[in-house]
């Protein structure tokens, strides 16, 4: 029984010492999508470097692990093939951290520009408890 329990506090050890080495491999992000005037228009595909993610709906949310170093995101209505002329932020992701993007809108002379801006966790905090996670989206 002691051996049992001794291998078994062994492998719990093993398991949350390679947990804990992951986090400072990968960061986390939180795509936000939050009551506005532009839910009217469906979900919005979001894409990280050029790769579609999700569909991101209104008054959801969803979260992406990912490797650290620079990432570029961006988001589009509709198709799940980027446009390449759809503005893209650039995050230097560090290890452990997680990260709040949701869908801003700039109005232009008879254009409008959608983009993903950075948030606060705080503002995060805000916000999340009137969303719904969208399970669809859970990590790959």
């Amino acid at each position: 029984m002691k051996l049992f329990t001794g291998a078994l506090v062994c492998i719990i050890l093993c398991c949350c010492t390679s947990i804990k080495a992951q986090s400072k491999d990968s960061a986390t992000v939180c795509f936000l999508r939050n009551v506005g005037w532009y839910n009217n228009f469906g979900a919005i595909s979001v894409f990280v470097d050029s790769a579609f993610q999700c569909k991101l709906d209104e008054k959801r949310y969803f979260y992406r692990t990912f490797p650290t170093g620079v990432h570029k995101f961006s988001l589009q209505w509709s198709s799940k093939k980027l446009n390449k002329k759809i503005e893209q932020i650039s995050i230097d992701m560090k290890g452990g951290e997680t990260y709040y993007l949701q869908p801003a809108i700039t109005s232009g002379v008879l254009v409008e520009y959608m983009y993903l801006e950075e948030v606060t966790k705080n503002t995060a905090n805000l916000m999340l408890p009137r969303l719904k996670q969208d399970r669809s989206c859970m990590n790959q």
